[in-house]
């Protein structure tokens, strides 16, 4: 059974930077509407334990997406870590590259109503092999087309 590593998600390597400037974002964010007296300070605390929420949620998720799994071909679908995909779900798959290396980046599997990205891990002719072997059973699309909420959140990286 072929199988491909991947991440099990869309990863993304982000800066140093990228992650100070969420940091202080977010501390600017709690501190501010201390100093306004106008202000209600219960709904502002409501506001920043909503917003640690949301990073809490956010890390947890990238934690779960960084790990590392095997997508495997099996004569009952496409097997993804511990999940089982029918090859019924799959309308096809494309192959992402990085516009300046040509290097493959992610596979994208194309369902009826949406999509599910995952980033390789495995060597470019182990991919390869992988996809040829795949195509023989979901077909390679050219393209997908991506709502503008994708493409949005895909270019901030969430």
């Amino acid at each position: 059974m072929p199988t491909l590593k991947i991440y099990n998600g869309e990863f993304f390597e982000r800066s140093k930077w990228r992650y100070i400037i969420i940091f202080l974002v977010i501390v600017l964010v709690i501190v501010l509407p201390f100093f306004y007296e106008k202000s209600d300070t219960l709904s502002w605390i409501f506001a920043a334990v909503i917003m640690l929420m949301i990073v809490w949620w956010y890390f947890f998720f990238q934690t779960k997406i960084n790990s590392e799994t095997k997508m495997v071909i099996k004569p009952e679908g496409l097997q993804v870590w511990e999940r089982l995909i029918p090859y019924s779900m799959i309308k096809g798959f494309v192959v992402e590259a990085e516009k300046s290396t040509a290097k493959l980046r992610n596979i994208v599997l194309v369902y009826q109503k949406s999509v599910e990205i995952f980033t390789l891990k495995d060597t470019e002719k182990q991919a390869k092999l992988f996809f040829a072997e795949l195509s023989k059973i979901v077909p390679f699309l050219e393209k997908y087309d991506q709502s503008w909420v994708e493409k949005f959140m895909r270019k901030i990286k969430l």
